[in-house]
């Protein structure tokens, strides 16, 4: 699960998802309290993102691109508290040790950042 101090979810843009999509999600979804699903699909996909026991599916019955879908993903996560998201698309799978260095590494430099920002 993620680190309480990083208040991080994900949000993942599907067009006519698989299992495959299902299964990369399953590649990271442990690090991320809920991951926003949006899909971009014709058809109802509910069923197939019930397999991610922490999504939350958002069906747009049309493709209205990758940024409309992710701004769609951001937008809800922000009204539901978090305060950073990743965005990925169905074919984004991860190692999960690899994605805590990544996630990690990258905070610890914002915040390295900012205390200079501050410091100035």
């Amino acid at each position: 699960m993620m680190n309480s101090k990083t208040n991080i979810t994900a949000v993942v843009i599907w067009f006519n998802p698989d299992k495959t999509s299902i299964a990369n999600i399953l590649t990271y979804s442990s690090f991320f309290k809920k991951i926003y699903i949006v899909d971009n699909s014709l058809t109802d996909n509910s069923t197939l993102a019930a397999e991610c026991l922490n999504s939350f599916y958002i069906p747009n019955r049309s493709n209205m691109g990758i940024a409309k879908a992710t701004n769609i993903g951001c937008e809800r996560a922000f009204q539901d508290g978090f305060d950073w998201v990743m965005t990925m698309d169905q074919d984004s799978s991860w190692d999960i040790t690899e994605l805590k260095k990544f996630i990690n590494n990258y905070i610890y430099n914002i915040f390295y950042y900012l205390l200079l920002f501050i410091k100035k």
